[in-house]
């Protein structure tokens, strides 16, 4: 089963990289055939721009502050909805999403165990220590057995 399962692997790669490689050849003429494309005007600076913005509304300019301190606030206001997705995301899925840096802690001083969802082949190339291997196919239910590697 292992096998078969790496042989649809690899003829599924070739397939995939025999269309790549025609769209690459597609992409290269039609890059032949078109004009080049005219240089960008250069573009002012955020609190240039801010400031533009401002004159153009009857205002007076801002100052340097004024438009750091709304930058800030965008700045703020943008972490916090990412924050807010990052949490309707998690209670979708049920379970919490970390980054690399807070996982690594975990494994290292927590005792957590490193699920890699990779298939065996690339898990037994490379893997963390002490990962367990559950590949995704399984986990989706493709049919195939529930097999795990672990390495030391």
């Amino acid at each position: 089963l292992a096998q078969e399962q790496e042989y649809v692997l690899t003829t599924q790669l070739s397939k995939e990289y025999m269309r790549w490689q025609e769209r690459v050849q597609a992409n290269e003429q039609a890059e032949a055939s078109t004009p080049p494309l005219p240089l960008p005007q250069p573009q002012l600076s955020d609190k240039g721009a801010a400031m533009v913005e401002q004159l153009m509304a009857g205002g007076a300019a801002p100052s340097y502050e004024e438009i750091d301190e709304k930058r800030e606030r965008d700045e703020q206001a943008v972490q916090a909805a990412a924050q807010e997705a990052l949490e309707v995301a998690e209670e979708m899925l049920g379970w919490r999403v970390r980054d690399a840096v807070e996982g690594k802690r975990l494994v290292e001083e927590a005792g957590y165990t490193y699920v890699d969802i990779r298939s065996y082949k690339d898990h037994n190339r490379e893997a963390p220590r002490g990962s367990v291997n559950v590949p995704a196919v399984i986990v989706t239910g493709l049919g195939l057995d529930l097999k795990t590697c672990t390495s030391e």
